[in-house]
């Protein structure tokens, strides 16, 4: 009797050590094997909240009776482990142990989602059998059951057919349907009180937290009035269901008044209140609060701080999240599932890898949910294959991939070479593993889009019986990226005419279809479209119309979107306004709108930064290509940026400044393609073909394979310069990459061997191409046979020439020359 007073004054005392030092002295004086004893052991260490000890104690324990059963039934209940509560309870049957009344009671409360549906009918039928269904207190939990389990119909049923009822059971029916439905709910509310039930706290708590949503917030404010008549308003859970409906609604002065006019605030009215404040931006808000909680002396649980981690977004935040995540350690809060998951999300968020990994591998225990923000995580930074390994862990670890997983795995393809991995997630949907929704379809469309299989793309569109205005997006999106500009525009149409409403992205990406100026019709028609919808006014939208007019080659209409004063101000405007000037020829004018950017005190983008020095280059104006390199290193500009190097690059190449061009080039620590084609088409340009061809081998060297545009460079620099031998041996590396030549790299090889003074070869040559030579090809070798005073080869050009055009007047001009020159002739 000793032990069981002291044992039930352990909870009060929240003394979880004192019960395990009784505990030990119960086992030492041989009295383990009493059941009462073994009972109010796993209620005191319930009540303690230490399932781990309860759950030790009961499987100790040889002999189990009702009171056992029902009392670990109950500690799980209590710790929301209801499946076990639920497993408990057959396995109490399977030993012949009849349950009662308070077992049943215990059990029901475990049933709270649809899934517990089934164990919640058990449980009624074990009731009906037991004799127990008149039972008032199991009835209401009856009732209660079917609505949190989302069976309103047998909620009503068990409601109808008992023979008595109280507040508490009108309570539950309320409760049941203000689940789907305010308006039964309220029905209900008002059929109670014309049957002379007074409602109490617990009625309006119901009510409230069914109306913390911004359309319900006026009957709330109701609801609130008549609990301050019914002088319920200050009961602590009321309080924090109206903390909790304010604060959701935006309301957070009304939220914050109710708090304070609290005598008692309990852990779950500073959760509530912090979390609003979290929720609506107020970040500091939301700190001060959780500081003056610690000063007032209420303990932080696992709510407050998950409150606190998402709050925490975005690299800055690391600082936050680990301070947040000091204080857990220091509270002693135990981190189980869910606050380990936040935590880990929170440091993914951060985009802290190091940290987010270290977490997860540090977690006991992991669910869907934590694998999933691995998967992402890695996804993130680009780690295809980590995220492919972890997922494969997780099945290992009897986890099953779901929606989110999957989503995660898609979204790590981003090119061809990924395409492999999407095709194994698509095998995933169609064998059923997940149950794909449509942001499932969604991500798979996108998926194929971006990996440029657009018929992939579109038997995933056309399997997609409800499509969303993102469905329509990723396809149009998948089109444009293929360069199929007309599916794209035909797509925006039929997207016009299915009702589906399209956002500002929809727009910018059938903006981006409308290239040429065949185009500029659907993209006044697309620009119509965006003012009838009101996107026109987005600062995105607004330098997409005007790069777009730019693209069509109406610079007047790219002008009239720029003049307007909505989008003016922004900086990628500016930049697209200044490239359709350029683009049109219109550099001096490119160049002036330049300088009203930089008056503006708007920065350069690395886009305007390469229209601005394109203008420079057409102009051969070095002294404003300086002032702009100039402006540039000033700022601070990213002049590592590939753009930047390259644009400087082949503006000072162009305007014949080599030396400057070249320092560019040297001290740049990214040479890509492009900047390489540029110092060497520069060095051609200005006649001096050695340093071209010196710089040519380097870059082949350097492991820099060359593209066509390096070829045509190389091959006119050989053929002007009469490199014979460096001319072919650059045209062998061409054929042995694999890359078709053009007629221009034709051209250049017959003029390199013509200037050589090797005819034949030239002639063979074209014959060994295998197809019909191009009338650049002909001329370029009777060009070569003039200079060479070769009649008869020059006559077979000739012919060649007017066979393909027998109005070419110059081929006709340049025989009679050859003609002329030959004295047998």
């Amino acid at each position: 009797v000793e032990y069981v007073r002291l044992l039930q004054a352990c909870p009060k005392l929240k003394a979880l050590d004192i019960a395990r030092r009784l505990h030990s002295q119960i086992v030492r004086a041989s009295l383990d094997n009493r059941v009462f004893l073994g009972n109010h052991l796993i209620h005191t260490y319930g009540k303690c909240h230490s399932l781990d000890d309860a759950w030790e104690t009961f499987e100790r324990m040889s002999y189990k009776n009702v009171y056992t059963w029902t009392a670990i039934i109950g500690v799980c209940a209590h710790h929301h482990c209801h499946s076990l509560a639920i497993i408990l309870l057959r396995q109490m049957l399977l030993e012949g142990v009849k349950p009662d009344n308070i077992t049943l009671l215990a059990a029901l409360t475990s049933c709270e989602t649809s899934q517990a549906l089934p164990a919640g009918k058990l449980i009624h039928g074990l009731i009906a059998q037991s004799g127990h269904q008149c039972d008032l207190i199991l009835e209401n939990a009856l009732v209660s059951m079917y609505g949190s389990c989302g069976s309103v119909d047998d909620a009503k049923r068990v409601f109808d057919a008992m023979p008595a009822r109280n507040v508490i059971t009108w309570t539950a029916m309320i409760g049941a349907h203000a689940e789907t439905s305010l308006e039964q709910a309220f029905k209900v509310f008002r059929l109670m009180e014309l049957e002379g039930f007074k409602s109490n706290f617990v009625t309006y708590v119901t009510l409230v937290q069914a109306c913390s949503k911004p359309e319900f917030l006026e009957v709330g404010i109701i609801l609130h009035m008549r609990s301050v008549e019914s002088s319920s308003a200050m009961e602590t859970p009321l309080c924090n269901a109206l903390i909790t409906m304010y604060g959701r609604c935006g309301r957070l002065e009304d939220a914050r008044a109710i708090f304070s006019s609290m005598v008692e605030r309990d852990i779950i009215a500073w959760n509530a209140l912090i979390t609003e404040y979290g929720q609506h931006g107020h970040v500091e808000e939301a700190v001060l609060l959780y500081q003056l909680m610690l000063q007032e002396g209420c303990k932080p649980d696992k709510v407050t701080f998950v409150a606190l981690l998402t709050m925490s977004n975005g690299p800055e935040a690391l600082t936050d999240v680990k301070l947040v995540h000091s204080h857990i350690v220091e509270s002693g809060v135990s981190i189980n599932i869910a606050l380990g998951t936040a935590l880990v999300a929170m440091y993914s968020k951060c985009e802290s890898l190091e940290d987010t990994r270290w977490l997860f591998e540090k977690m006991p225990q992991r669910n869907v949910i934590s694998w999933n923000v691995m998967v992402t995580a890695y996804a993130k930074h680009g780690l295809g294959r980590k995220a492919v390994q972890i997922t494969e862990y997780m099945q290992l670890d009897g986890v099953k991939p779901d929606n989110v997983t999957c989503v995660g795995l898609l979204n790590v393809c981003t090119g061809s070479a990924d395409l492999k991995l999407g095709r194994k997630v698509h095998g995933w949907i169609a064998e059923g593993r997940c149950e794909a929704d449509l942001i499932l379809w969604n991500s798979l469309l996108n998926m194929y889009g971006r990996c440029g299989e657009v018929e992939q793309a579109e038997m995933v569109f056309d399997g997609i019986l409800q499509r969303n205005v993102i469905s329509w997006t990723a396809m149009l999106t998948a089109y444009s990226r293929q360069n199929r500009q007309d599916m794209a525009l035909l797509l925006f149409h039929a997207i016009h005419l299915s009702g589906v409403k399209p956002t500002c992205i929809t727009f910018l990406e059938a903006l981006d279809a409308c290239v040429g100026a065949e185009a500029l019709g659907k993209g006044r028609l697309v620009h119509s479209c965006a003012v009838q919808s009101g996107n026109d006014t987005d600062v995105s939208l607004g330098s997409a119309l005007v790069a777009m007019y730019g693209r069509c080659g109406s610079i007047r209409d790219a002008k009239a979107c720029f003049d307007d004063t909505e989008v003016r101000k922004n900086h990628v405007t500016w930049s697209a306004m200044i490239a359709a000037f350029v683009q049109h020829g219109q550099d001096r004018e490119g160049l002036q709108h330049l300088r009203f950017m930089q008056q503006q005190g708007l920065d350069m983008s690395p886009a305007t930064f390469a229209s601005t020095l394109s203008a420079c280059s057409n102009l051969a104006d070095l002294r404003e290509g300086k002032r702009i390199h100039s402006y540039v290193r000033e700022r601070r500009f990213d002049t590592e940026a590939a753009t930047v190097t390259n644009s400087l690059v082949t503006m000072y190449g162009k305007c014949g400044s080599l030396d400057c061009a070249r320092e560019v080039f040297e001290t740049s620590r990214r040479q890509d393609i492009i900047c390489w084609n540029a110092i060497i088409s520069g060095y051609a340009q200005h006649g001096q073909t050695r340093d071209a061809v010196e710089l040519f081998h380097r870059m082949q060297q350097e492991g820099v394979t060359p593209d066509p545009v390096t070829f045509v460079c190389i091959l006119s620099v050989c053929s002007h310069g009469g490199l014979l031998d460096e001319g072919v041996y650059a045209y062998a590396s061409m054929v042995e990459l694999g890359l078709e030549p053009t007629q221009d790299n034709y051209a250049c090889v017959i003029d390199l061997l013509g200037r050589a003074g090797k005819l034949q070869e030239a002639e063979e040559f074209i014959q060994s191409l295998g197809t019909r030579p191009a009338i650049e090809t002909l001329t370029s070798l009777l060009s070569s046979c003039k200079s060479h005073g070769d009649v008869q080869r020059g006559r077979r050009a000739a012919e060649g020439i007017m066979e393909m055009d027998p109005r070419s007047s110059s081929a006709h001009v340049v025989l009679s020359s050859i003609y002329s020159a030959d004295p047998e002739e």
